[in-house]
């Protein structure tokens, strides 16, 4: 049986079991297959994610119930294998907003987002287990081999960072569900209900960490988010709508900036990828020298 004989008859077994009437609109990621549709009931357009089994994303159904109604695509139904979402339509990235040139506005409407999520009401909630935590993330540094990741990144950023990560692992506030990769590609904006954010990979830890991947977004645009005015811009709004200290806020986006390259190291990632992270990381430890 080939690819789209499989998915076919996938489709096939959700359309019965959610009533979905399926549209010949498909998207393939590295992490899943999503399908677009309708359901049959009540007309409402939805998304069918189809969980592939290497992706980071199988406890996401447990993240959207539990951030349900503050800004969190909204979950209708789920099993081991697929999420059922209901669509945002027009369903627009938030970085079309910053390819229109207005980066205050897309870096304001991302700290409202991340208020929401990691707001009180959340504070006095149990955090579901299950999620992993930002130091469980920094292991990476630890698990390739000093000779493989200084080939591609300079020792001493690789050393800075790893110290200066550990230490704000050990010194966070108040921990929260995180999305874990919130940037511009993941909030879509929906006329009903506002932007609406979308494939989370769920992480434990303070509001802070959640700023580092838009600090390193848009990637399509490696020119612009390294630079020390882009960056010290952004860092300035976030902290004032969200109460956060600059400082501690650069400090994550230097070390995760570096973590990211690892990561992409991990991954066989492009050279025009890390470069871009490591330029952003020097840019943010440039600033703090500053302060």
């Amino acid at each position: 049986m080939d690819i789209f004989d499989d998915l076919a008859e996938r489709l096939d077994v959700y359309a019965r079991r959610w009533k979905i009437e399926f549209s010949d609109r498909t998207l393939e990621t590295p992490s899943s297959t999503l399908a677009f549709g309708t359901l049959k009931d009540t007309r409402t357009p939805v998304v069918l994610k189809l969980i592939k089994p290497r992706s980071d994303e199988h406890n996401a159904w447990r993240w959207l119930e539990y951030h349900a109604g503050q800004g969190a695509a909204r979950l209708l139904a789920h099993d081991e294998g697929a999420l059922l979402l209901e669509q945002a339509i027009p369903g627009s990235e938030l970085v079309e907003v910053v390819r229109a040139g207005r980066d205050d506005e897309a870096t304001r409407q991302m700290a409202h987002i991340i208020g929401r999520l990691c707001g009180e009401t959340n504070g006095a909630r149990a955090i579901p287990i299950g999620f992993k935590t930002v130091e469980a993330l920094g292991n990476a540094f630890e698990r390739n081999s000093r000779a493989l990741l200084t080939a591609r990144i300079p020792a001493e950023l690789l050393d800075r960072a790893s110290h200066l990560y550990g230490k704000l692992c050990a010194t966070q506030g108040p921990r929260r569900l995180l999305h874990g990769d919130l940037h511009h590609y993941n909030v879509l904006r929906d006329t009903r209900h506002g932007w609406q954010v979308i494939d989370p990979k769920g992480v434990v830890g303070e509001m802070a960490y959640e700023t580092g991947a838009m600090l390193r977004n848009p990637i399509e645009m490696p020119q612009f988010y390294p630079n020390p005015r882009i960056l010290k811009n952004r860092v300035g709004i976030l902290c004032q709508v969200l109460g956060l200290n600059e400082e501690r806020v650069l400090e994550w986006c230097f070390s995760q900036a570096i973590l990211s390259a690892v990561w992409s190291i991990e991954d066989n990632g492009s050279e025009a990828e890390i470069s871009a992270t490591l330029r952003l990381a020097e840019t943010g430890w440039e600033l703090l020298q500053t302060r």
